[in-house]
C-alpha cells in the first residue's frame, strides 16, 4: 500500500481529530484569554499538597507523608513527587499538556469515543455523534467545573477500554488485549478507582452475556482465549500501577473506607460495616424522579444556587414585598434531596430518543445485557432512595462500600446511551430497506420520549418542594414564588427537549423515507446533538465561571492571621481554624493543620474527631464566646486535652485578626510518668475521655512486647525536643536519668514509619489512640523517625518496569502492522 493511498484512507480521521481539537479549544476559549476557572477541589488539592510539593522543589526528593493534613497522613491519594515513575506518563503527556487539563481531557474523550464507534461499524458522522454524545454529556463538563480532574480522565478512558474489551470478544485477541490493557493501565494511573470499579462491574455483566452465548454454541476455545486475554490484561494493567494500587489497598484498611475498631459509635449505634459509613456513602443519592433529568435537564431545578431572570416569579414577588432584586438573582432552584449539586446529569434529548429507537431495531442479544447493566447502574445511583437493594449491595458486594457519591454510577448509563444511540443508527443505515420496521421504531421512540416531555410540559404533578427547603429559613411567600419558578424551569426544558426530539426524529424520518437520502442528514443530526448538549453545558461551565488569575491566587495569599503565625519560626507546631475545620484544607497551604479535607482520612483520626476533637472544639467555641479577657480565652484550652496532645499552638478565630495562642499545648514530645495497658479499642477510647494525656500513656495490649508498664520510670527533669522536621523525617534529642516512655505528638501509622535511636533500629508503638510512643533508655540520645513504605516503593519499581514493557509491546505491535502495510483498524 503506497503512501498516497494510506493518506487518502487516514485523511478523514485526521480531519475529525482536528475538529475535536477545535471543539475543545472553543469550549474552553476563556482559558486562552488569560482567565482561569475557580474550582473548589483544585484549590483543595493545591492546599493539601503544598508541603510535599515545596519539599520536592527544595530537596529534590519526594515524600509519601505530609504533616499538613489531619496532624499527619500518607499522600498516596494526594500527590506523588519523585521516585520511580510510571512510564505511561510519557504516553499521556502530549494530550495532558494540550491546552491545559480541561481541553486535553475533553479532546481525548472525544477521540477515545470516536475510536469505539468506528469499531462498532459507524460511519464517520455517526461516530462523531457518539463521541459528542458521551463527551459533552453534562456530567462530563460539570465535573471539570468542580475540579474533579482525575475522575474526568478516568471517564475519558471508558470508551477505549470498552473498545479493547469488544475487540477481544470479536476474537481479535492480541490487538484487543493490548488496547484493553493499555487503556485500563492509563485509567488506573489516573487514580480514580470508583470509575474503574463501575466499569469493571459493567464489563462483567456484559461478559456474562457473552459467556452464555458461547456456551450455547459450545465455542470453548474462544471463551478460553477471551478470558485469558482479559484476565491477563487486567493483571498487567495492575502491575503497571502496582505502587499506587498497593498503597490504596493498604491505606483503605486504615482509612475511613475501612472498619472502625470501635464497636459503639458516638451516636450509640453498632458499626458492622467494613467500609464507609452507609449514610456518608449514600449522601449523594440521585432521586428516582430526578432520573428524568437524563431527558429534561432542569427537571429538578438544575444546580444548587441557580440563577433566575428578572421576569421570574421570585423577582416579581421580591419587588412586591419591597426588596431590591439582586443581580444576579441566585437562589435555591434545585429541589432534589441531594445535599447540593453543581448541575443535573443530562444525556441529551436526541440521544435519549436514539437510545429508545435502538431498543426496537437492534436484534443482537447483547442488547439486553447492555440494557440490564444500565438499569442496574441507575438503581445504584438511587442509593438510599432504593434502600433495600443498595443496602444489600453495600454489605455484600465486594469493595462497594469503599466508595461514596453513588450518583456517580450514572457514568455507565451515560456511556451506554451514547453507545446504543450509535449502534441503532448503524443498524438503521445497514437495514434501511426495512423501511416500515424502521418507521415504526422511530414512531415509538419519538412517541415515548417526546410524549414524556409533552406530558411534563403540560402537567406538573409535583410539589416542587425539597426536604431541604426548611433549612433555608425563608418566608412562605418566598418559597411559594420559588416553587412556581421551579415549575417554570421544568416546563421550559420539557418543551425544549420536545423540540430537539422532533428535530432529531425529523432527520431520521427524512432519511428513512428518501430513496436517496442526503449524505448531509447525519451531519445535521450531529449538529443538533452538539447544540443541545453544548447549550446545557454552558449553564454550568460557561464564561461566567472564569475569573482573573489574581482571584485564584488570592486563595493562597496569607491572611493577617496566617502572617502572624508564620512569624513563629519554631520547628513544628499545629494550627486549627474554627469554622468547618475537618472539611477545610485551606490552612494546610501554610501550616501543619489539625483539620483538613480528604475522602480518605485515617479511620482512627476520624474516630478521634467524632469522640474527642469535635466536642472539644464545641467547648472552645462556647468558652471563647464567654471569655472577657485574653487570659480567660487562654484558660479555655485547659479543657481540650486531645487538642493539646496534638500540639495545637494557634487557633484561628477570624483570618483577618490575630490568632489565639494556646499556652497548654503539650509540645512535640514529652515523657509520661504512667503507662496503662488497655484490652481493646473501646476501653482505650473510654479511658481517653477521662485521662490527662500529658501524664498517662494508654497502650493497647497488642503492643505489650514494646513497653513494660511495671518497669516504666519517670525523671521529672527529663527533656525531649524536636530538632529537625521534614515531612517524612523527624529527629529528636532527649535527656533522661532513667529509662522512660516518650509520647510524640505525631500520628501513628503502622505501614512505613521506622524509628532509630542513635542510628540503631528501635520499636515504637501506638499510644493514646493516635500518637506514637517509645520506650527509651536512660542518657543523652537522638531519636529519628523516617517514613519508608517498603512495599509501596517496591511497587513503584514494579510499575516502572511493567509500564516500560507495555510500551515496548505497543511499539512492537505498531511496527509489525506498519511493516505489513496495515493499520491497527484492519485487525
Amino acid at each position: 500500500m503506497n503512501s498516497s493511498s494510506v493518506w487518502k484512507k487516514v485523511r478523514p480521521h485526521v480531519l475529525v481529530i482536528l475538529f475535536f481539537l477545535v471543539l475543545a479549544f472553543v469550549y474552553f476559549a476563556p482559558k486562552f484569554e488569560g482567565l482561569e476557572l475557580r474550582r473548589g477541589d483544585v484549590e483543595k488539592y493545591v492546599s493539601m499538597s503544598q508541603e510535599v510539593r515545596e519539599y520536592y522543589e527544595q530537596e529534590g526528593v519526594g515524600s509519601s507523608w505530609t504533616g499538613s493534613m489531619f496532624s499527619g497522613m500518607p499522600t498516596y491519594n494526594i500527590t506523588t513527587q519523585g521516585g520511580p515513575r510510571n512510564l505511561l506518563d510519557y504516553v499521556e503527556w502530549p494530550v495532558k499538556v494540550l491546552g491545559g487539563s480541561d481541553c486535553g481531557v475533553v479532546f481525548f474523550s472525544l477521540v477515545s469515543s470516536y475510536i469505539l464507534m468506528l469499531l462498532l461499524g459507524a460511519s464517520i458522522p455517526v461516530a462523531i455523534l457518539g463521541a459528542v454524545a458521551y463527551s459533552f454529556s453534562s456530567y462530563s463538563i460539570i465535573i471539570l467545573q468542580a475540579g474533579h480532574i482525575t475522575k474526568a480522565w478516568a471517564m475519558a478512558y471508558v470508551p477505549l477500554i470498552f473498545a479493547g474489551f469488544a475487540l477481544v470478544l470479536k476474537r481479535k485477541y492480541w490487538i484487543g488485549g493490548l488496547v484493553f490493557t493499555l487503556a485500563l493501565a492509563l485509567q488506573l494511573k489516573n487514580n480514580h478507582p470508583q470509575i474503574t470499579y463501575y466499569l469493571t462491574l459493567f464489563c462483567f455483566i456484559v461478559y456474562i452475556g457473552y459467556v452464555v452465548r458461547q456456551v450455547k454454541e459450545k465455542a470453548w476455545k474462544p471463551l478460553g482465549l477471551s478470558f485469558g486475554a482479559l484476565v491477563g490484561g487486567i493483571a498487567i494493567a495492575f502491575l503497571c500501577n502496582m505502587g499506587t494500587l498497593y498503597a490504596n489497598f493498604e491505606m483503605s484498611k486504615e482509612s475511613i473506607r475501612g472498619k472502625s475498631e470501635l464497636t459503639h459509635q458516638v451516636d450509640g449505634k453498632t458499626d458492622k460495616s467494613s467500609g464507609l459509613d452507609k449514610d456518608y456513602a449514600f449522601a449523594w443519592s440521585y432521586g428516582k424522579g430526578e432520573t428524568f433529568t437524563l431527558l429534561i435537564p432542569d427537571f429538578y431545578g438544575g444546580a444548587s444556587g441557580g440563577v433566575l431572570d428578572k421576569d421570574s416569579h421570585l423577582a416579581k414577588e421580591l419587588q412586591r414585598q419591597g426588596y431590591q432584586v439582586p443581580d444576579p438573582l441566585q437562589t435555591y432552584t434545585y429541589w432534589g434531596d441531594q445535599p447540593f449539586t453543581s448541575g443535573p446529569v443530562y444525556f441529551g434529548a436526541i440521544v435519549c430518543m436514539l437510545f429508545v429507537f435502538a431498543l426496537f431495531i437492534i436484534r443482537h442479544p447483547l442488547k439486553w445485557w447492555l440494557v440490564g447493566g444500565t438499569v442496574f447502574f441507575v438503581f445504584l445511583s438511587w442509593g438510599r432512595n432504593f434502600d433495600t437493594f443498595n443496602t444489600f449491595l453495600f454489605h455484600y458486594l465486594p469493595f462497594y462500600n469503599k466508595f461514596r457519591t453513588v450518583s456517580m454510577a450514572l457514568v455507565i448509563p451515560q456511556f451506554v446511551f451514547a453507545f446504543m444511540a450509535v449502534w441503532g443508527l448503524v443498524e438503521l443505515f445497514r437495514r434501511k430497506q426495512e423501511r416500515q420496521q424502521m418507521l415504526k421504531a422511530l414512531y415509538y421512540a419519538v412517541g415515548i420520549t417526546g410524549g414524556l416531555c409533552l406530558f411534563f410540559a403540560l402537567f406538573t404533578p409535583m410539589s416542587f418542594q425539597s426536604v431541604l427547603d426548611g433549612q433555608y429559613g425563608m418566608p412562605a411567600w418566598y418559597m411559594n414564588a420559588l416553587a412556581a419558578d421551579r415549575a417554570d424551569l421544568l416546563r421550559s426544558d420539557a418543551f425544549r427537549s420536545l423540540v430537539f426530539i422532533l428535530l432529531g426524529g425529523g432527520c431520521l424520518y427524512l432519511y428513512i423515507k428518501a430513496d436517496k437520502p442526503s449524505r448531509y442528514l447525519p451531519y445535521l443530526l450531529v449538529g443538533l446533538v452538539l447544540v443541545d448538549l453544548w447549550a446545557v453545558d454552558r449553564r454550568y461551565l460557561g464564561k461566567a465561571n472564569y475569573v482573573k488569575p489574581a482571584l485564584v491566587r488570592q486563595q493562597f495569599t496569607p491572611s493577617p492571621a496566617d502572617r502572624a503565625i508564620l512569624q513563629d519560626k519554631d520547628v513544628s507546631y499545629r494550627v486549627l481554624a474554627l469554622g468547618d475545620p475537618f472539611n477545610d484544607s485551606g490552612p494546610s497551604y501554610f501550616h501543619k493543620n489539625i483539620g483538613g479535607y480528604s475522602a480518605a482520612k485515617l479511620r482512627r483520626y476520624q474516630d478521634l474527631i467524632e469522640m474527642k476533637l469535635a466536642p472539644e472544639i464545641e467547648l472552645l467555641k462556647q468558652g471563647l464566646s464567654r471569655a472577657g479577657t485574653i487570659e480567660d480565652a487562654e484558660a479555655v484550652f485547659r479543657a481540650t486535652p486531645a487538642l493539646n496532645m496534638l500540639n495545637l499552638r494557634y487557633l484561628i478565630l477570624d483570618p483577618n485578626h490575630a490568632p489565639l495562642k494556646n499556652p497548654y499545648a503539650f509540645g512535640n514530645a514529652w515523657f509520661v510518668p504512667e503507662v496503662r495497658m488497655v484490652e481493646n479499642a473501646d476501653e482505650e477510647m473510654e479511658a481517653l475521655l477521662s485521662i490527662d494525656p500529658h501524664q498517662v500513656a494508654l497502650v493497647d495490649k497488642r503492643f505489650g512486647e514494646m513497653v513494660s508498664p511495671s518497669e516504666c520510670q519517670y525523671d521529672s527533669l527529663a527533656t525531649v525536643e524536636l530538632i529537625s522536621y521534614k515531612p517524612d523525617r523527624l529527629e529528636y534529642r532527649y535527656h533522661s536519668s532513667v529509662p522512660g516512655v516518650i509520647l510524640f505528638s505525631e500520628v501513628y501509622y503502622p505501614h512505613g514509619w521506622k524509628a532509630l535511636i542513635d542510628g540503631e533500629k528501635a520499636e515504637h508503638f501506638r499510644a493514646n489512640w493516635i500518637l506514637r510512643g517509645m520506650e527509651v533508655p536512660a542518657g543523652d540520645h537522638t531519636i529519628s523517625f523516617y517514613f519508608h513504605p517498603d512495599m509501596y516503593l517496591a511497587g513503584r519499581w514494579t510499575t516502572t518496569i511493567c509500564s516500560g514493557l507495555l510500551i515496548l509491546a505497543l511499539i512492537g505491535t505498531l511496527v509489525y502492522y506498519a511493516r505489513k502495510g496495515k493499520g491497527t483498524g484492519a485487525c
